[in-house]
């Protein structure tokens, strides 16, 4: 069961987590393996629970930037960084090491050498093993909200990205840009020499980068349990048949 594709079921408000508690409690307790991805703050109910099902509980934290400045602008109702930082920690210490997912990684601000080093020396500390990359891509109703919302400077900033970048269809999304194919390429073979030379993994989500040759953003274990062949019982044996 995958949560939060769309969303994030951490958002700090009480019948978000009650239910939230409640449907994790309920798949766990009868055998279910569930994925989560968030960029919020987990309480701890939710630390005790994934203790006692440690092994069916796979997690990916959302984490672009150390930048404080960053999140004040970019991500003010999520948890900070040092919050999702003590996220890893705490997930890691009960036996659930967490993937991080790099999105969106927006060019000129969070891509630079030293940010994105920065980022990968703290989480390699942590036990990370793995990254999934994608920068930012726009639909018509985010523009307009990076539009009402940003200072001058950073609007200026996305403008350069995308203003003569056409709308195509990416994924689920009827109406996308993209930003263009160069700018993304030299980003991501950066950051990923970066990450290689920590020895952590990465991982170009090709949902949101179908013009590149890309994997798949969902975390390993995920794709692991995904890609198992089904079994089915015949004769008294076990055969194999694919997914």
């Amino acid at each position: 069961m995958v949560f939060n594709t769309a969303s994030d079921c951490f958002q700090p408000h009480p019948a978000i987590l009650d239910v939230t508690y409640l449907s994790m409690k309920t798949l766990l307790e009868n055998g279910v393996t569930l994925s989560f991805l968030t960029k919020g703050e987990i309480p701890a109910r939710f630390l005790h629970l994934f203790r006692l099902w440690s092994g069916r509980v796979i997690a990916q934290i959302g984490l672009v930037s150390l930048s404080e400045r960053y999140w004040r602008q970019f991500e003010p109702g999520a948890a900070t960084p040092e919050v999702r930082l003590k996220n890893i920690r705490s997930l890691a210490g009960m036996g659930i090491i967490p993937e991080v997912r790099m999105d969106p990684i927006i060019p000129f601000l969070t891509d630079s050498d030293d940010e994105i080093e920065r980022l990968i020396r703290v989480i390699k500390e942590l036990g990370v093993k793995r990254i999934s990359l994608s920068y930012l891509h726009l639909r018509p109703r985010i523009a307009r909200q990076l539009e009402e919302e940003l200072s001058a400077l950073f609007r200026k900033i996305i403008h350069s990205c995308f203003q003569n970048q056409p709308w195509a269809e990416v994924g689920t999304s009827t109406k996308t840009k993209l930003i263009p194919k160069p700018l993304r390429e030299r980003g991501y073979t950066r950051i990923r020499e970066i990450a290689q030379a920590y020895r952590i993994d990465s991982a170009i989500c090709s949902c949101k980068n179908p013009d590149l040759r890309g994997g798949i953003c969902a975390p390993q274990r995920l794709i692991k349990r995904r890609s198992l062949k089904k079994e089915e019982k015949r004769d008294g044996q076990l055969t194999l048949f694919p997914c």
